[in-house]
């Protein structure tokens, strides 16, 4: 996910780098094929250069993705180090340690049960008291 409602196309008009770019890249391998069962040299030579024209088309596509491909690369870092961060805010909440907890939890139990007692002996309403 790059973000809410966005999206990123990384696509390459394939027919535009291999065959409309000037050189048909399948009928160049077609011609480089037919010169090396013929053994002709000069065929071989002839499609070097359409070659590294065809090599440079791939190049200048690439090239106009690599900046694409870096962003999403970066969005999915970020998102994952997000993730992280989120799991270790979570984690630190709700993992509590049952043990600690339950001991804590008797402790203050333990200590309200003892003010109850001494507030009630202190409160300790008497007769005479009752009677003023």
């Amino acid at each position: 996910m790059v973000g809410e409602g966005i999206t990123v196309a990384l696509e390459a008009d394939g027919s535009q780098m291999f065959i409309e770019s000037g050189d048909n890249l399948f009928q160049v391998l077609d011609d480089l094929e037919a010169a090396l069962t013929a053994d002709d040299p000069v065929a071989i030579g002839a499609a070097v250069d359409p070659l590294k024209r065809i090599g440079d088309q791939i190049q200048i596509a690439r090239s106009g993705l690599a900046s694409d491909y870096k962003r999403l690369e970066a969005t999915n870092n970020y998102w994952t180090s997000f993730g992280n961060s989120v799991e270790t805010m979570r984690s630190g909440v709700e993992d509590a340690d049952i043990t600690k907890t339950a001991i804590d939890m008797q402790v203050q139990q333990t200590a309200y049960e003892v003010l109850l007692a001494t507030a009630a002996k202190v409160i300790q309403p008497t007769l005479v008291d009752f009677l003023r």
